[in-house]
């Protein structure tokens, strides 16, 4: 199977911008944990403050899939949800070329 890449990314409120930081990364400890994820890393755009991304590959869709249904991944939206940063806009990738 393939593995599942993709972007995931996000806009803070000026005023929540530092504790969406924080759970982005504490988030991350927690994903990076579970059997097949291979990366999950959180990356601030530079001169955007608010503009965060994270870049994730899976394993496998099985893998991408049990990261979804993980309830830890409800209540972390719900955190950013409440902190005004909205939901998460996906960009899922295809690899042109291997190394």
């Amino acid at each position: 199977m393939d593995p599942v890449d993709l972007v995931a990314s996000l806009t803070a409120p000026t005023e929540s911008v530092e504790e969406v930081r924080r759970l982005l990364i504490e988030y991350g400890h927690h994903v990076r944990s579970m059997q097949g994820t291979e990366r999950f890393e959180v990356y601030a755009v530079r001169d955007q403050p608010g503009e965060m991304v994270v870049l994730e590959r899976y394993r496998d869709g099985a893998a991408f899939d049990a990261h979804l249904a993980d309830p830890e991944n409800a209540v972390l939206n719900g955190k950013l949800q409440a902190l005004g940063a909205g939901a998460s806009r996906l960009t899922f990738l295809t690899p042109l070329s291997q190394p």
